[in-house]
């Protein structure tokens, strides 16, 4: 009988001092993280507590002396005899001492069993609502829990299991609606920096965020939590930046619309995002990626508030206005390829905005602040004009029996002629108001040219040195043409040069292109060389032909110099310059030399004897050539140092020894 009582009080006093035990270390497996469980000294309610305080399940002093005595060898019929009697899962832990196991957990062999005692409990009526994960979070804490699953998960004998308690842990959190802050510290996120949409945490956080919302019909953002960590214009440039690589341009786009889900949820408008966005009325707005947020929050604004619904352009004016607007879109559409695309789109929705609106030509015309219709103003790069042309095109279209008065009562406004002729050129481009715009132009044309001023101005007057390269086929220039010579014989020692007129306003390579273009059409093929004419004679009062040979770009045609259609002007130049001024006779090969080197010629002059076109005149210059070095007393020696470079100067150097040795005979 005492033998009995003591050996019951030693067995209190031995689970006593297991209950209050500082620690008992859990074996590593090769993982850093801390496996220190310590045991709570809670009177009765103590029980296996995670290292840092977290609770673990609570059991009576009873059970653990109950549980002393039991063996930690449980059979499957004892656990089939357990479930049939609806033990609960925390009960069979301990029984199976798995809270007390001396061996990392996952190696325990009895740890599976008892997973397989909490999944078969979970499906009896007594067991519902039970699982494994809560059981081992109660003992473990989450944090803890958390670790030693991913712990788990790099050993290949626990991976399997460790990563569907992994995944249960996920659905355990998505039932309580564990705080998306928690678990995305869980993640270890805080530490990703700039690499955050790369991390495959980042992936896995996101998911859990989506499902808990779809479990709690939630509205949860992660916004919010990154904005713990990330300025706005951070997470915008993380997001583009993923967007342009393909295994990250899912999250980079998941990014986009997390924003713009927050932002409808915070029922802000567009014009309050462009705000946010610290987007400006510039060229950089239209080629920022930002402008393409805005589209896709916009587009989303008026789904889900259809009685305020705006456009990009709406928005875009109420925060800059229709001036600035304009500006703006027609930078962009002169100076960036990239974003050309979108300006011309928002370019068509403004024409639209402000048809819709009710805007009138001239209304538009003051809201872009065009010029005083009372100064003599020219309308030539304007960046509101052509737009002003885009509108009145099409109002035209929606009303098109008011063009010709629109056009005539817009020509009363305007004090000059030059502005109105102006306005009615760019007209004329448009089918829509194209033949009445033709027919006023010319009427004004004849008012300024029955005034009877020189030709140089009425040339500016009627706003020919603005029309461009089409100049030569405008039905004003050859009305102006005309009255050149209807002038000239009017006011005999007054005569004006119509080339002279031309000239002036379109310079040097202008008038290339000028010519050009009037080459490509065959009913103004014969001005043009009319044009080509004068512009020789001109040449001949002014320049020399070494100048006129770069003004026609000859000193940039290399090889194929000679065979260029500008030679054959310039060699026609040369016959007349040197007819005109024998004292200053000039020859074709010094001419070139002026532009090119002698080394450059030994390409030049064989390339062109290849062409039937050019051959003659090749070895013509090519003898020219050598007949030069000869004048010039150039020794071999030195004709070597100067051509020695040129594969072919060899040849060239015995052609020229030949032609030496016949001067010295």
């Amino acid at each position: 009988m005492h033998f009995h009582h003591l050996l019951i009080v030693s067995a209190v006093v031995l689970i006593c001092a297991t209950v209050s035990a500082s620690a008992h270390i859990v074996r590593d497996t090769g993982n850093s993280f801390p496996r220190t469980l310590r045991t709570s000294s809670v009177g009765d309610s103590g029980g296996e507590e995670r290292a840092g305080g977290a609770r673990g399940i609570s059991i009576s002093n009873s059970e653990k002396l109950a549980k002393f005595f039991t063996s930690s060898k449980v059979t499957d019929d004892q656990l089939q005899t357990w479930l049939g009697k609806g033990k609960s899962a925390k009960d069979v832990f301990y029984r199976m001492k798995l809270a007390k196991s001396r061996t990392w957990i996952f190696d325990n062999p009895l740890f599976s069993k008892w997973v397989q005692y909490a999944d078969a409990l979970s499906d009896t009526p007594s067991g519902k609502g039970t699982s494994a994960i809560s059981t081992l979070t109660a003992q473990y804490g989450d944090d803890y829990l958390y670790m030693m699953l991913k712990a788990a998960e790099r050993d290949a004998k626990s991976k399997e299991l460790a990563s569907r308690l992994r995944t249960d842990q996920v659905n355990h959190w998505i039932a309580i609606a564990k705080d998306p802050v928690e678990v995305y510290q869980l993640y270890d996120l805080q530490y990703a920096s700039s690499r955050l949409l790369q991390n495959p945490q980042f992936s896995a956080w996101i998911k859990y965020v989506d499902d808990l919302n779809a479990k709690h019909e939630g509205a949860i953002s992660i916004i919010p939590t990154l904005r713990k960590y990330y300025k706005d214009a951070e997470l915008f440039n993380m997001a583009e930046l993923a967007k342009r690589v393909k295994e990250t341009k899912t999250m980079g786009l998941k990014l986009d619309d997390a924003f713009v889900q927050f932002w409808i949820n915070e029922r802000k408008t567009p014009v309050g995002i462009l705000t946010e966005l610290r987007l400006e009325a510039t060229t950089k707005m239209m080629e920022s990626p930002l402008l393409s947020l805005l589209v896709k929050f916009t587009d989303a604004y008026n789904l889900k508030f259809p009685q305020t619904q705006t456009t990009m352009i709406e928005t875009l004016t109420n925060a800059f206005g229709d001036e600035e607007v304009t500006k703006m879109l027609t930078a962009v559409k002169t100076s960036d390829w990239k974003a050309k695309k979108i300006a011309t789109e928002l370019e068509a929705a403004q024409l639209k905005m402000w048809l819709s609106s009710g805007k009138s030509v001239d209304d538009v015309y003051d809201l872009l602040k065009l010029p005083s219709r009372s100064s003599h103003y020219d309308f030539a790069g304007n960046p509101g004009f052509k737009t002003w042309i885009a509108y009145m095109n099409t109002f035209s279209i929606e009303n098109p029996d008011k063009v010709a008065r629109l056009l005539s009562a817009l020509a009363t406004q305007f004090d000059a002629e030059r502005p109105m002729i102006q306005i009615l050129q760019a007209a004329k481009k448009f089918p829509s108001m194209e033949r009445d715009a033709a027919k006023l132009q010319l009427q004004l044309a004849e008012k300024v040219f029955a005034t009877g001023i020189p030709p140089n101005k009425a040339f500016k007057e009627v706003a020919l040195d603005s029309v461009g390269d089409s100049v030569l086929s405008s039905p004003v220039f050859t009305r102006w043409m005309n009255y050149v010579d209807d002038f000239n014989k009017k006011n005999p020692g007054k005569e004006d040069s119509w080339f002279s007129a031309l000239h002036n306003s379109y310079q040097w390579d202008r008038l290339d292109t000028l010519l050009e273009t009037a080459r490509g059409n065959p009913t103004t093929a014969k001005i043009a060389d009319a044009v080509e004419k004068a512009r020789m004679e001109w040449w001949l009062t002014k320049y020399e032909p070494e100048d006129t040979f770069r003004f026609l770009h000859l000193n940039e045609y290399g090889e194929i110099t000679l065979s260029s259609p500008n030679f054959q002007l310039w060699v026609k130049y040369l016959k007349d310059f040197n007819h005109k001024y024998p004292d200053k006779k000039t020859t074709m090969i010094d001419s070139i030399r002026d532009s090119y080197n002698d080394i450059d010629l030994l390409d030049i002059l064989p390339a062109a004897r290849k062409n039937p076109n050019t051959e003659k005149l090749a070895k013509n210059l090519e003898n020219a050539l050598l007949d030069k070095w000869v004048d010039e007393k150039v020794t071999v020696a030195s004709l070597k140092r100067r051509i020695g470079h040129n594969p072919s100067s060899n040849v060239w150097i015995e052609r020229y020894t030949e032609k030496l040795s016949k001067f010295s005979l």
